[in-house]
């Protein structure tokens, strides 16, 4: 109650004269005051003027804050650091071993209210499927590129349309097709609403630019629909599962794409098939499962995709669990994982899939094992193995183990 009476009296001097000067001389005399009187203790005395500076602070916080302009006020920015220790044995080819960073930073702000505007760079030396850079060439300078930028307007809670370079243009619950390096260029319309307590519907569509050709008049171009919907089957228990039909335009009788990894069959240097293909994905998450308190959630997952007009090697498959933290970004959280993936030769073109996957080619199959521990507040180590081989023929001779070693900081 004394504490009480004395920040009342303490507020009503601050408010009624220059601040910092009440602050450092008023606000000091009379604590001393209060003190001698034996209103307050010395202890009394301390602890209230520390919650005086401390709210000082905060109100000079606030008034610093509204004189920015909004969209200062509603910036955000976020990155994250990853230092990797990689190292690569095939039978065919010399083992590596590999020190590599990745830096990446992001900056989001809204234009208006239905209007938000993210922009983010990160390391890399332009390849669309990574953001790595290799620790060479006597202390060498690392590149820095554009990763993402892209508006995004949302005229109603449900729908929303973007545009530019972008991250989530629709919905894999792994990298079988697409490597989660890569941002997409173009725009899509993504629409999401709930039907009831336990259904949620979504669908997105959307038109990316593959190439920009200066010698024709045609630039090759994709575009997907994809319709969806999550189920709470249970109080603990959820399923959502996703069809996606992806068309490519201007691809067959064209040369092989930037970035291909050749291994798509080719005539005389151009492709043979087209890759209007089908996809299947799904995810059923079991929360809390067998009530132990220190594993979050089990889940299970897949892919599948089919290439109808890609000759006899045209089908490609992921199935997947994962254990533990549904995040990690606690000490001890914890995540383990494991997939199995087959990807024929004309699934899919070969400048999408995941690159630490047999260096992102196509016709391979094999494993991937992954553990995630939080070692502090957004500080983990993640450890990766990949056991992969080309599908058929003398693959067995070219296997691959990849082994990556990361910590990872984000901010």
């Amino acid at each position: 109650m004394k504490k009480a009476i004395c920040g009342i009296i303490i507020v009503a001097v601050l408010a009624g004269g220059n601040r910092a000067f009440a602050a450092s001389t008023q606000v000091d005399a009379l604590i001393r005051k209060l003190v001698d009187k034996g209103i307050l203790t010395q202890q009394e005395a301390i602890e209230l003027k520390s919650e005086i500076i401390e709210d000082e602070k905060l109100v000079q916080q606030e008034t610093l804050k509204q004189t920015l302009p909004q969209w200062v006020q509603d910036m955000k920015l976020k990155g994250d650091l990853r230092v990797r220790y990689q190292q690569e044995r095939r039978k065919t080819v010399n083992s590596r071993n590999r020190g590599r960073i990745r830096a990446r930073l992001g900056l989001e702000t809204k234009a208006n209210d239905q209007v938000k505007v993210a922009v983010g760079i990160a390391t890399g030396s332009g390849d669309p499927r990574s953001t790595n850079e290799t620790l060479e060439n006597s202390f060498e300078k690392s590149d820095i590129r554009l990763d993402y930028a892209y508006a995004r307007y949302s005229p109603v809670t449900w729908a929303s349309v973007q545009a530019g370079k972008l991250q989530d243009a629709f919905w894999v619950p792994k990298d079988l097709i697409f490597d989660s390096d890569i941002t997409f260029d173009g725009t899509t319309l993504n629409l999401t609403k709930k039907l009831n307590d336990r259904l949620e519907g979504f669908f997105n569509t959307g038109f990316f630019l593959l190439d920009e050709n200066a010698t024709e008049n045609y630039d090759p171009y994709m575009y997907f629909g994809q319709p969806g919907l999550k189920l709470n089957t249970s109080p603990k228990t959820a399923l959502k599962l996703a069809g996606t039909y992806y068309n490519f335009d201007k691809i067959k009788g064209t040369a092989k794409l930037a970035h291909s990894s050749s291994t798509n069959t080719l005539t005389s240097s151009a492709y043979r098939y087209n890759y209007d293909s089908y996809g299947t994905d799904a995810e059923f998450t079991i929360d809390n499962p067998l009530s132990f308190d220190w594993i979050d959630q089990l889940a299970f997952l897949g892919e599948y995709i089919h290439n109808p007009y890609g000759g006899e090697h045209n089908e490609g498959f992921l199935l997947g669990v994962r254990i533990g933290a549904k995040k990690i970004a606690a000490p001890r959280q914890w995540q383990l994982s494991y997939n199995f993936r087959r990807l024929e030769r004309n699934a899919v073109l070969d400048i999408f899939p995941d690159s630490d996957f047999y260096s992102g080619q196509t016709h391979v199959r094999g494993h991937e094992a992954a553990l995630t521990y939080g070692l502090g507040k957004n500080v983990s180590l993640d450890m990766d193995y990949y056991r992969s081989q080309p599908i058929g023929g003398s693959g067995k001779d070219k296997s691959e183990n990849l082994v990556q070693t990361d910590l990872n900081f984000k901010f």
